[in-house]
């Protein structure tokens, strides 16, 4: 698990595998809630080998960051589809946000600048503050 002391930066993939890494010092507030597991098992009843796989979702997820031109592709679409956590001892967290129907374009997404800061929140609850 992450300690917040130890945070070195947050990932954030796009649905085309596309990402960008924000460094902590950048980071103002993160916050996910919500967050569930999954565990699956494929192959069980047949001699192949079994594949297990295993990640988590968050229901709500809200990001802060410095509004820096680097960042620009997070305003420019909404299509967020994971978040990744690194330390600085080598651990990593990372899960998968709330997306709706669309393919391309995730209807739970709201991102804008508030107070010189990108400011994006994921989840169903469009209306939800913290």
């Amino acid at each position: 698990m992450i300690n917040v002391e130890n945070l070195t930066k947050v990932h954030l993939a796009f649905e085309n595998c596309e990402g960008i890494d924000i460094p902590a010092e950048d980071i103002r507030y993160f916050h996910a809630t919500e967050i569930t597991a999954t565990l699956r098992f494929n192959n069980i009843r047949k001699k192949s080998p079994i594949r297990k796989e295993q990640y988590m979702g968050a229901g709500y997820f809200r990001i802060m960051v410095a509004d820096k031109p680097e960042y620009a592709r997070i305003l420019a679409w909404n299509d967020i589809a994971q978040v990744h956590v690194y330390d600085d001892k080598g651990n990593t967290d990372w899960f998968f946000v709330k997306w709706g129907d669309d393919q391309y374009n995730n209807e739970y997404q709201k991102s804008h600048i508030y107070r010189g800061e990108i400011d994006v929140t994921i989840s169903e609850a469009a209306d939800e503050n913290d």
